[in-house]
């Protein structure tokens, strides 16, 4: 019999995609592995669209008599994904599946007994403290990709900046889209500049002086899509979340702006790896001269070059495939740690 997997997790136009992102990497990585994964989404129903193929469910299981309802028949793993989930959810989750897997960022809470997997770079530096009832799965090596990111991704070699990719995640909750289409326009005229958006993305009439005849506009490319998108791409422009793990797997040097303050330590790890540009926060006065100094800095094709070798190293593409074969060795001790 297949390992019954639930996995739960939130996503939309106040919290981003970031979550269902890598919640669809993992559940990808179970049914690979021949489990019968489940996803339920706390979100509106329009986020069905970036995740096609799946089971999924858009259910409010925050609330706690839709959880319990979710955990009647026990699951052999449950899979938590959230920002907005209380320390009485988690107790829930624990107490009624075999198997509990926290997904961390931040070292949110304290934990109940269970495996908490923080696949962020700087995971180790947040020092989680030593528990006999809990496992560590930590660092990018457990970084999950979707599916179309597992392969190998030749890059086409372009010594000229070409082609320029601007991805402020799927809702673009800052509203940053326009403003640094504004910066590529008026930079890179002759570049071709290839713009995704996502369809919680509602402001589209707000950038429209700056679309020239070079300009692409893609809405909510899924993730096959996205990926020979980003395999085109000399260099890009990019929020501080999970894309920044799929430019690095597919090589292509980024500009980052950090829109929300969970992604802060993140991108200073990406920076200290030499992988990115960092462009400072969404609020920055100065956020425009930076992202230009930081696109001219990158128009070097060597350090490009350099750039895009090292993140393929770093970033393998394997993370939820690896993460799986991790949580399914404790399975069958069917039992808390």
């Amino acid at each position: 019999m297949s390992e019954q997997v639930l996995i739960l997790t939130e996503g939309g136009k106040d919290v981003g995609l970031g979550h269902l992102s890598r919640c669809s990497a993992l559940y990808q990585a179970f049914a690979q592995k021949g489990a019968s994964p489940v996803l339920v989404v706390n979100g509106e129903e329009h986020i069905l669209d970036f995740i096609p193929g799946l089971q999924c469910h858009i259910q409010p299981w925050l609330d706690k008599d839709v959880l319990l309802s979710l955990l009647q028949e026990t699951p052999d793993i449950a899979v938590v994904d959230s920002y907005l989930a209380g320390e009485d959810l988690y107790q829930i989750i624990a107490r009624k599946c075999k198997v509990a897997v926290y997904m961390d960022d931040n070292k949110r809470m304290d934990y109940p007994p269970g495996i908490v997997v923080n696949s962020a770079g700087n995971a180790e530096a947040l020092g989680y403290p030593p528990c006999h009832d809990k496992v560590y799965l930590l660092t990018e090596k457990y970084a999950l990709l979707r599916a179309p990111f597992w392969q190998d991704s030749p890059r086409r070699a372009g010594q000229a900046l070409e082609t320029i990719l601007l991805t402020m995640g799927g809702s673009d909750m800052r509203n940053l889209t326009p403003k640094i289409l504004q910066v590529l326009t008026q930079e890179y005229p002759q570049a071709e500049k290839i713009v995704i958006v996502g369809h919680g993305f509602s402001r589209q009439e707000t950038m429209s002086s700056w679309i020239d005849d070079r300009t692409q506009i893609v809405q909510s490319p899924d993730a096959e899509a996205l990926r020979a998108l980003m395999l085109q791409a000399d260099m890009a422009v990019s929020a501080g979340g999970q894309t920044l793990y799929e430019l690095t797997r597919c090589g292509v040097p980024a500009c980052v702006v950090c829109v929300a303050d969970n992604q802060a330590s993140h991108i200073s790890w990406f920076q200290e790896k030499g992988l990115v540009k960092d462009c400072g926060r969404y609020d920055a006065s100065n956020l425009s001269a930076r992202v230009r100094q930081a696109l001219g800095e990158l128009a070097d094709e060597e350090l490009r070059s350099r750039i895009s070798a090292a993140g393929r190293k770093i970033v393998d593409g394997r993370g939820a495939l690896r993460l799986v074969d991790e949580i399914l060795k404790y399975l069958p001790l069917q039992q808390h740690y």
